[in-house]
């Protein structure tokens, strides 16, 4: 039985929170450091999914493009936050939340599991909001 979207907004927002928990005293480079690294897997488990949906026929080249490009943009955001602001890195983590439910939300790609994007979405919500703050 699949889970609400709200429950699972809110269960990835709890375990945004515990990924963050055991870091969240560190320095300022550490955390940056942190948020660009973990952008870059937010990114790339979907290419991830995309690669495992070619050997299930539950994905196309066309999704596997499509997820190449949002691990190249999304490692560019966070090359930049880690460098320069960590201000790009809270939107970059914002941003995810749209590649999230507009693209994952939306589309139909068969290939991530029904429940991902909307756990995605509190979990980079919290990233998000906690760099900002």
């Amino acid at each position: 039985m699949p889970l609400s979207p709200y429950l699972q907004i809110v269960i990835g927002a709890g375990l945004g929170v515990l990924a963050i928990l055991p870091f969240a005293r560190r320095g300022d480079s550490f955390l940056r450091g942190y948020f660009a690294i973990t952008l870059f897997a937010a990114a790339a488990i979907y290419f991830v999914f995309a690669a495992a949906g070619m050997f299930s026929d539950t994905a196309t080249y066309g999704f596997l493009g499509f997820e190449t490009a949002g691990v190249l943009l999304f490692s560019i955001v966070a090359d930049v936050g880690w460098k320069i602001s960590p201000g790009v890195l809270a939107l970059g983590w914002l941003a995810h939340i749209y590649w999230d439910a507009g693209f994952h939300g939306r589309l139909q790609t068969p290939y991530v599991p029904e429940q991902y994007p909307g756990i995605c979405i509190g979990f980079d919500f919290v990233f998000g909001a906690f760099i900002v703050y």
